[in-house]
């Protein structure tokens, strides 16, 4: 045994030897209330520890929520970056279209072009 058990223990057996001197009812007093005390301390720091608990939950769910609302926005901003870049392609396939059309038509009038005479004599152009 080191030195502070022992006075540890010198001490204990001081209060035992100043409870003996306690009337009975004081001593049962103590066996009833000793207990219950104990675990009303218990309790609150029980609740403490889990109102600390509940509130650092809180504070991860609120973050949790913020992620979410975060990623909803993402996906709106998505969707409708993808419906403006369908319209712009919808609209790029109409320019195509339009040119294509165009070309053809510019084909078809080099090829029927009656008003040159290099044309007229060669009979049709050669590309």
């Amino acid at each position: 045994m080191n030195p502070t058990d022992l006075t540890t223990l010198i001490g204990l057996l001081k209060i035992l030897q100043q409870m003996s001197t306690w009337p009975f009812g004081v001593f049962m007093f103590l066996v009833v209330v000793g207990p219950w005390m104990f675990s009303f301390m218990s309790e609150r720091a029980h609740r403490r520890q889990l109102r600390t608990t509940l509130e650092q939950y809180r504070s991860d769910v609120s973050e949790i929520k913020r992620l979410y609302e975060s990623n909803a926005r993402l996906v709106d901003d998505c969707t409708r970056a993808f419906f403006r870049l369908d319209t712009v392609y919808d609209q790029a396939v109409e320019v195509i279209s339009l040119n294509t059309q165009t070309q053809t038509e510019l084909v078809k009038s080099i090829e029927g072009n009656q008003y040159c005479p290099i044309v007229r004599s060669k009979g049709k152009p050669t590309l």
